[in-house]
Order: structure tokens, then C-alpha cells, then sequence
């Protein structure tokens, strides 16, 4: 079984992407980087297939670390 060239290119792309987005704390940031990395992949994801599965775990990473503001009654 052979593994196809661009297997490792994905990787470490996806790879790279997951530690950028890790890298912004602000909440600001994250929804920015959630929202151009949604709009890419499911804008350009239904031509190139690649594209979508490399973008899909960053914008999985971002939607997993989500925090709920909850409201406190009363408030």
C-alpha cells in the first residue's frame, strides 16, 4: 500500500493551521479565524476537496473550544 505524495502536505498543513489558531487567545480573533475558515472552506470546498479536509480541523478546533457565556438569573 503507498501512501499518495499529497497525504503528508495535508498533514502537516493541517497541522500548522490547528497550531496557528491556536496561537490567538482573544475571542475576537478566534471568531475571525472561525469565520474566514468556514466561508474558505465551504466556499471553495465543494471544487477542491483537498481544501476542505485540510480547513475542516481548524474549524473544528475552534468550534470544540467555543466558551458559553453563561448569564447569571437576575442579571
Amino acid at each position: 500500500m503507498t501512501i499518495p505524495t499529497a497525504t503528508p502536505i495535508a498533514i502537516a498543513a493541517v497541522t500548522v493551521l490547528v497550531f496557528v489558531t491556536d496561537a490567538f487567545d482573544a475571542p475576537l480573533a478566534r471568531g475571525a479565524l472561525l469565520v474566514l475558515m468556514a466561508f474558505v472552506a465551504l466556499y471553495w470546498g465543494s471544487r477542491r476537496h483537498a481544501l476542505l479536509a485540510v480547513l475542516i480541523a481548524p474549524v473544528l478546533v475552534l468550534l470544540a473550544v467555543v466558551q458559553v457565556v453563561a448569564r447569571q438569573p437576575g442579571t
